[in-house]
């Protein structure tokens, strides 16, 4: 449960997460409250003295309860009706987004990140709670408007857009009504209509989704103990049906992301890997052979192993070959050969965590790479890795500058990067907009 007081500290909300209830307090001290006072706290401490000798364990054991003397049932009360309400709430606004949850327990704990994108039309698509929302990124005559995708029954943990930007897909946690299992949907970025369901694919529920460089294959990646891997393909176009091509076992350690592997990079042009999966302290490289997945770990060569890696992305070098960049917590981009080891390393890239890598594509290929950090800062590097521009969000940023996604948006006429969405921890989105030359 989660409680937080209004301004003045008049009031207190509280959120539980067990009843799907919010509650909003108001401490109120009545005349004969304050004159039986002292004949009220006796009477509660004999009527509760058992409440306090053993204590029952769990978050809420040997609490104080003074209301338990001050609240007394109804000796009437009303008749118990189950139906549901003849009233029905519509949802006109969805305030923030979910930038920073975590899921799992144990060694399965996953933070939330690189789920803000761009659709075709340059509307944003984001998770909140259980929802996935397009927003118009750009205000018209003022107002703005969303579009809900309530297809899942639980929070959604993960969500990726498709390179063509139609499409995006979602995983969930696990909800009752689910049995432990948790779903992946696939539905269009523009108008939220489901297109293809894969209920109860994972148990526990689902990690990472990502799309390859075609929008033909989609990557599920679960919250299990071994972080299941599944291969999903478009199998009737445009997303209607699904189909499992492959499903293995991954690490038993924390996955934060995959990437599929360019197919220019020699890696998939030799049919040795196809996407690439990591998170604390590791990065697998995976090949498909008919419908068989198997992994192989990568090597860190004369980089210092990470205690993890973060994100991932593709990008042709200035000898025209395609090549893995990796972000890590340390701060340092990490650029792998096709031998699956690392050849060069940008120290510093970030003063903490990179966090978020965005690929920029010209002329069909990709040219510079978007990246983000827990340094409040966004830059952008060429094909050298070279920084061409950083953006410190900080002064614009009202709770936790700290970023978790980046995106960015064309001008449809010059090809120029327009503006780039901006994720932050403390659920806000910002945006650059480069557009203007000053």
């Amino acid at each position: 449960m989660n409680v937080r007081w209004s301004v003045g500290d008049e009031y207190l909300i509280s959120c539980g997460g067990g009843d799907k209830c919010i509650f909003q307090w108001k401490h109120v001290i009545s005349e004969t409250s304050q004159e039986n006072k002292q004949d009220n706290n006796t009477e509660i401490i004999e009527n509760n003295q058992s409440e306090f000798s053993e204590p029952s364990g769990g978050d809420e054991s040997g609490a104080i309860k003074p209301w338990l003397g001050a609240i007394k049932p109804p000796k009437f009360p009303p008749p118990i009706n189950k139906s549901a309400p003849l009233i029905k709430l519509n949802l006109e606004w969805v305030y923030g987004y979910c930038s920073s949850a975590v899921a799992g327990s144990g060694g399965n704990k996953l933070k939330v990140s690189n789920n803000l994108f761009y659709n075709t039309n340059g509307q944003l698509v984001y998770p909140a709670a259980s929802l996935g929302i397009i927003q118009e990124s750009m205000s018209i005559h003022g107002k703005r408007s969303q579009i809900y995708f309530q297809g899942h029954d639980d929070d959604v943990l993960c969500l990726s857009v498709s390179h063509n930007r139609r499409f995006a897909v979602t995983g969930q946690t696990a909800s009752k009504s689910s049995k432990g299992k948790g779903s992946v949907i696939v539905w269009d970025a523009v108008d939220g209509r489901v297109l293809t369901r894969m209920d109860g694919c994972h148990q526990r529920g689902v990690a990472v989704v990502c799309f390859n460089e075609d929008d033909s294959q989609l990557l599920s990646i679960g919250l299990d103990d071994t972080n299941t891997h599944i291969l999903w393909s478009d199998s009737q176009g445009n997303w209607s049906r699904a189909d499992k091509v492959a499903e293995e076992k991954g690490d038993k350690g924390t996955v934060l992301f995959s990437r599929f592997i360019h197919s220019k990079n020699t890696l998939r042009q030799k049919g040795d890997s196809l996407f690439v999966s990591g998170g604390s302290g590791s990065i697998n490289f995976w090949r498909l052979e008919g419908a068989k997945l198997s992994k192989k770990q990568g090597k860190w060569g004369k980089a210092k192993s990470p205690s993890a890696v973060l994100c991932c992305g593709n990008i042709m070098s200035k000898d025209m070959k395609y090549r893995l960049v990796v972000g890590t917590s340390s701060g340092e981009l990490l650029v792998f050969e096709d031998n699956k080891e690392v050849i060069n390393i940008v120290d510093k890239a970030h003063s903490g965590p990179v966090v978020s890598i965005s690929e920029g594509i010209t002329s069909g290929d990709i040219s510079f790479l978007i990246t983000g950090g827990k340094d409040h800062y966004v830059k952008v590097w060429n094909q050298s890795l070279q920084l061409i521009s950083s953006f410190d969000v900080t002064k614009y940023s009202l709770i936790d500058g700290a970023i978790t996604s980046v995106d960015y948006w064309t001008d449809s006429t010059s090809n120029n990067v327009r503006c780039i969405a901006i994720g932050t921890s403390g659920g806000e989105i910002l945006q650059l907009d480069l557009s203007n030359n000053d």
